[in-house]
């Protein structure tokens, strides 16, 4: 993972919610697969992170948010028709941060995520690592995977090296 320093104050608050509700972090999982979900639900809980909770869309997901109040969401962009941006700020508004975990490494829907609130980018080809990414954001870090940070690079470069003949 690389990554970028940033929300010292939202850790605090993290951790201060946590401790005042002596519970273990609580984790919201949105995805419309459920063999995803249950199966990230097993490695994070099998890693003693916290208490899963899961949704399959973005209606569900602010229902499940309303009651569990969890510390953090692990979010899929590709979700069918549902707009995804929307439950990102429904969730920057809640302060509930979101980790994107998506198979999409588009440079401008990772970029699209960031610009929205996510507080972190995963591709599902990385999944073994949102272990290391959930820690991350809920220590108050900003992350973003290797691939997805590959393909904002090899952007960035095809626009600073572009050129066109006439």
């Amino acid at each position: 993972m690389k990554t970028v320093a940033g929300g010292r104050v939202q850790k605090a608050a993290i951790q201060e919610k946590a401790m005042t509700q002596h519970r273990s972090p609580r984790i919201l999982l949105v995805d419309d697969s459920s063999a995803f979900r249950q199966g990230l639900a097993l490695v994070l809980e099998a890693e003693g992170i916290g208490n899963c909770c899961e949704a399959s869309g973005r209606k569900q997901a602010l229902d499940v948010a309303g009651r569990e109040s969890p510390d953090i969401a692990v979010l899929d962009l590709n979700m069918g028709n549902e707009d995804i941006t929307a439950l990102l700020a429904e969730f920057r508004k809640m302060r509930i941060p979101v980790l994107v975990c998506s198979m999409n490494e588009n440079p401008s829907q990772v970029r699209r995520a960031l610009a929205a609130g996510a507080r972190g980018y995963i591709t599902k080809s990385e999944a073994r690592a949102v272990v290391h990414a959930v820690r991350g954001v809920l220590e108050g870090w900003m992350l973003i995977s290797p691939r997805a940070a590959d393909s904002i690079q090899q952007e960035d470069q095809g626009a600073v090296f572009s050129w066109s003949f006439k």
